[in-house]
């Protein structure tokens, strides 16, 4: 019972938000894939397209033939945690750049406002608006959510919260970029630690 109020009381919350911050991002699904239903650790991540506000377009597939590890990272403009999770993120973007593409992915603002926000903040990695029914399939009800997707496109952490320590995430992205990492799922950031 505890499980389902905190669950409608997170959907009534962004809902909320939803109402009041602007036009709706379109769905980035490619090939008709939906994300109706739920992805969870372990989960083989389907396939993916997602947009930046400046249309720059990248899929999943592609992006793992290149990396090593993929973050989804959801935020919204006006989260105090995840302004102060994006110094240290883009820190550790341009030490693990070369194996690790973490993508911002906003289901809250509008492509106008996130353009606005990466013109004055100037973060290298990317910044997408993506449809609330990605963040619904990982059960996002607070921000940020990190979701970290494995070389073999499968869910292996999901972490609530910023991760405001840069070696924090510098030893989380080191553990999944090891040449020696074998696939595994994490059930909190402590693990990699």
């Amino acid at each position: 019972m505890k499980k389902y109020l905190a669950f409608v009381l997170a959907v009534l919350l962004v809902g909320a938000c939803l109402s009041g911050c602007g036009e709706e991002p379109q769905p980035q699904t490619s090939g008709g894939m939906g994300f109706d239903g739920h992805l969870a650790l372990g989960d083989s991540m389907p396939e993916l397209e997602l947009t930046t506000e400046a249309g720059e377009k990248y899929t999943l597939s592609e992006v793992l033939e290149e990396k090593k590890l993929v973050v989804l990272n959801f935020w919204f403009e006006n989260c105090p945690w995840c302004l102060k999770e994006f110094p240290v993120m883009e820190l550790a973007y341009q030490r693990h750049r070369e194996d690790v593409e973490i993508f911002a992915v906003n289901p809250v603002d509008s492509k106008e406002q996130i353009g606005a926000f990466v013109e004055s903040k100037g973060y290298s990695f990317p910044m997408t608006p993506c449809n609330r029914e990605l963040a619904l399939a990982f059960g996002v009800t607070g921000y940020p959510t990190s979701v970290f997707i494995d070389r073999n496109g499968v869910v292996s952490l999901i972490h609530t919260g910023a991760i405001t320590d840069v070696s924090v995430l510098d030893a989380v992205l080191e553990t999944f970029t090891a040449e020696d990492y074998q696939s595994k799922v994490y059930t909190g950031i402590q693990e990699l630690l």
